[in-house]
């Protein structure tokens, strides 16, 4: 988003557009970067914390996985 020129995300050394289309991929263990780019730009990003796959947003209790992963 945003009015910008380059800037294309590179995943395994794979140059995806992102430019209003998403892309998913595993980025714990893909290398990932993005290129250069000119203007102003605007980045949407979703990511899921080791521990919580499979699970619902909305069913998560997040205090106890923080007391969790401080012991």
């Amino acid at each position: 988003m945003g009015n910008f020129v380059g800037g294309e995300l590179m995943v395994e050394g794979e140059k995806k557009d992102i430019r209003y289309n998403g892309i998913e991929f595993n980025g714990w263990k893909q290398r990932h970067w993005t290129l250069p780019f000119k203007g102003e730009r605007y980045s949407l990003v979703w990511f899921t914390p080791k521990g919580c796959e499979g699970m619902r947003g909305i069913d998560i209790d997040f205090d106890s996985l923080s007391r969790e992963n401080q012991a």
